[in-house]
């Protein structure tokens, strides 16, 4: 399942990248490849941070997967747009930027985490927090 987080959370990267977005708008016009990354986030940051995170809390990878959870929810909530209406770039609420860039700086620092522990667990070589 690492694998899969590990992937959505790169794809939900990948999202925040305005020329990303608009590749995609273009290639897409339904919106469906990139409602599927949103909503396939949302539901990889929920099984992460409820089931594997608060059932583990008690050592590293539980802390971390919950952590990791919450920016992968935060940051699918921020890229989900409601059906018919475009991105409106100058009109975003001073909130939203902040909670996107502090979700967003967790999702690179979490994806960074589980891709290094997860190439190294393909290596054969120790991880953090064994």
């Amino acid at each position: 399942m690492g694998i899969v987080v590990t992937v959505f959370m790169g794809m939900g990267l990948l999202l925040l990248i305005p020329a990303v977005a608009a590749c995609l708008e273009r290639l897409a016009p339904r919106r469906s490849v990139e409602n599927a990354i949103v909503y396939g986030l949302l539901m990889a940051g929920l099984w992460n941070g409820l089931w594997h995170g608060l059932r583990h809390l008690d050592d590293f990878w539980g802390l971390t997967a919950l952590l990791s959870g919450v920016c992968m929810v935060a940051t699918a909530l921020m890229l989900r747009r409601v059906p018919g209406t475009a991105r409106a770039p100058g009109i975003v609420p001073w909130w939203r930027k902040a909670v996107t860039r502090v979700a967003s700086v967790g999702l690179f620092a979490s994806f960074l985490l589980y891709a290094v522990t997860l190439t190294r667990l393909n290596l054969g070589l120790s991880i953090i927090g064994q």
